[in-house]
């Protein structure tokens, strides 16, 4: 990754870039983050850190001018994040305050404000709307739960409830006020809630279905939300034929509601869709995505980095090469696709690396000692050529071992231990004897 400010010449920058490899995305003051082409003599390059911190000013200055100029309403709403790096995303909210003439309250868990003097301590605060307060004040307070049932097997309505307010979730898929004469139940806590909006979205769904595809939305996670806004991939399947959907009139054979038939574990709920929905959907999923090629083998096949029209694939052979996801699976009938949730491309890529590699060390490289590379992150780790710590143990993965420390000299290290008993957040690699001994000549 590289980190990038736009300075105006003021103490707020006009943008913030991200870079991974070529492609680029950029935080402006529209309050988005849009595809950017890097001009590199208008930018400065920076650390994680200050672009997290640039981010942040940008997001609190816009906001702060369009709640001066724009935001009329009888109160001044505020969230307070967990970290001023939520700042585009408004998520980890850990509280909200609202200001009228002067005077300060703070939305208590209970649900109601009460008069306070000063900022939570410890986080970040943001100018919000009034209607991100209205959805953002479900995730401050703790309200009250409680379902309307009918003879159907799905609820009527969810409900929840704090002293200020309350809205049902309905069969008409949203939040809207509580209707008249619902006989309501309590719902015994949050969880339970949860899966009750969940059954209820997805059965008042799977009424409205028609003739024609079956259309999936998956969301990423277990929680079960039920905005479709949330949905990262979409899966049809019409005379069992089962496809994902890669970019307009691209689609790619998969068998991610196959398995979940056949009773497979999935920890992506899912919601069913309609084909007004998949179209509103698809055009607005983010230009980067990512996807496993299966082969039926326990390690995926590839990796795949969509970015637009551009297509990069890892594969076994531990090298990016640009590709066609559609090449890869045409004519081989045991591939399927599946999409993950976006960004995690390095990651998926570091845990194939891991995987290929350990088969290597047990079955082929033959050595006596098996070395290991250590990394900071899983994308400096597939960066093997730079490997800056080098460690080696016993065959057969015991305990112990040693850090090359220069000049044909190795000491006693734990860093394989800190690793593989979770004392550490640092990445291990595999790497063959041939690659230790490039990296001991460079690191001398």
């Amino acid at each position: 990754m590289g980190y990038y400010v736009i300075p105006d010449g003021s103490a707020v920058p006009a943008a913030v870039v991200e870079v991974y490899r070529e492609s680029a995305k950029a935080f402006t003051h529209d309050l988005e983050w849009v595809p950017f082409d890097l001009p590199r003599g208008s930018v400065e390059e920076c650390s994680h850190d200050d672009f997290k911190q640039h981010l942040y000013t940008i997001a609190r200055h816009v906001r702060e001018e369009r709640q001066r100029t724009l935001w009329q309403g009888e109160y001044e709403y505020f969230v307070h994040l967990e970290s001023h790096t939520f700042a585009d995303t408004l998520k980890r909210p850990e509280a909200l305050v609202r200001r009228r003439e002067g005077v300060r309250e703070l939305l208590g868990p209970d649900g109601t404000w009460r008069v306070t003097g000063d900022d939570p301590e410890g986080t970040a605060s943001l100018p919000i709307t009034e209607a991100e307060h209205d959805r953002i004040r479900w995730e401050v307070a703790r309200p009250q739960w409680f379902v309307a049932r009918d003879e159907l097997s799905y609820p009527v309505a969810v409900v929840r409830r704090i002293p200020a307010v309350a809205e049902a979730y309905t069969r008409n898929l949203r939040w809207e006020p509580v209707p008249p004469g619902l006989e309501l139940e309590a719902v015994d806590g949050e969880y339970q809630a949860d899966d009750l909006l969940f059954a209820l979205a997805t059965g008042a769904r799977l009424a409205r279905r028609t003739d024609g595809p079956e259309y999936v939305g998956f969301l990423s996670g277990p929680l079960p939300r039920v905005d479709v806004e949330q949905v990262f991939t979409v899966v049809r399947r019409h005379n069992d034929v089962e496809e994902v959907y890669i970019r307009d009139g691209v689609w790619v054979p998969s068998k991610r509601l196959r398995d979940i038939d056949r009773g497979a574990e999935s920890f992506d709920r899912h919601l069913p869709l309609s084909a007004e929905e998949v179209e509103r959907i698809t055009a607005r999923l983010p230009r980067s995505r990512c996807f496993l090629i299966d082969d039926g083998r326990d390690v995926p096949r590839a990796v795949v980095h969509l970015d637009g029209e551009t297509e990069r694939v890892f594969g076994r052979d531990l090298e990016w090469r640009t590709a066609d996801l559609r090449q890869e699976v045409a004519g081989h009938p045991g591939r399927t696709v599946k999409e993950v949730t976006p960004g995690q491309e390095v990651i998926e890529a570091y845990h194939l690396a891991r995987r290929v590699r350990q088969f290597k060390q047990r079955h082929e490289w033959g050595a006596g000692v098996w070395y290991f590379g250590i990394y900071k992150s899983a994308g400096e780790a597939l960066d093997v050529d730079a490997t800056r710590i080098l460690v080696c143990t016993q065959p057969g993965g015991g305990w112990g071992g040693e850090r090359y420390v220069g000049r044909g000299r190795w000491e006693p290290t734990r860093l394989l231990d800190d690793i593989w008993r979770g004392h550490s957040y640092d990445d291990e690699l595999a790497l063959s004897p041939a690659e230790a001994e490039a990296i001991m000549k460079r690191l001398g």
